[in-house]
């Protein structure tokens, strides 16, 4: 791969994310973003950008209200909403608190099943704060050489698929894509994989 393909190739993460929009709506099926907060907030502006409408917000049990309105539509219990796969597709916008070992057990332990259940329709967002600065395609090519040195001082074809697609999942704000690195294995097992889920405020997601 030359240092050109190599930005070409980041180059077309800026197209993700109007290939999920498009993926979402021919489901045609209610959208619910996991999280009512300020991550919450940013996907729902991004994605009305792009003409998705949201159709409501769900939060955990413990933050549950009920007739609660937020952004001008309603907030689900996601424990409810979760016993009916496939009947939505959830869209993860905020992060896991990692206070306490009991906080722990009580939120993460339980998301980790809805994350890994493959009955669920469901998309991550990285968000600002979720692991340092965003990194955009135009900061990547204001400094592509040590971008590209970093790249070419991997020495194995799958850690440079990493860094390809976590650089991508960076610019497109979506994480769908390193999944396929997520489950191999590879990296991750089941002592590691804790320390790459994140969340906050009562939601999930990946770092």
């Amino acid at each position: 791969m030359t240092k050109e393909e190599f930005l070409e190739e980041l180059a077309e993460a800026k197209n993700e994310r109007a290939d999920l929009v498009a993926e979402v709506k021919s489901y045609k099926l209610p959208v619910i973003i996991f999280g009512a907060g300020g991550y919450a907030v940013g996907i729902t502006k991004m994605l009305n950008e792009y003409g998705l409408e949201i159709d409501g917000y769900a939060v955990d049990e413990e933050y549950y209200k009920p007739n609660q309105i937020y952004l001008n539509r309603p907030v689900y219990n996601f424990a409810e909403l979760y016993r009916n796969p496939k009947n939505q597709v959830f869209l993860s916008a905020i992060r896991v608190d990692w206070e306490t070992e009991e906080r722990y057990n009580k939120t993460v332990g339980r998301r980790w099943k809805f994350i890994n259940d493959e009955n669920i329709i469901k998309y991550y967002f990285i968000t600002p704060g979720q692991s340092g600065e965003k990194i955009s395609y135009e900061f990547i090519k204001e400094n592509k050489d040590k971008f590209w040195e970093t790249y070419n001082m991997l020495s194995d074809d799958w850690s440079k698929k990493t860094m390809l697609r976590y650089l991508k999942s960076h610019i497109s704000d979506m994480i769908q894509g390193i999944k396929e690195i997520f489950d191999s294995e590879e990296y991750f097992n089941e002592f590691t994989r804790p320390a790459v889920c994140g969340g906050g405020g009562g939601g999930g997601g990946f770092l």
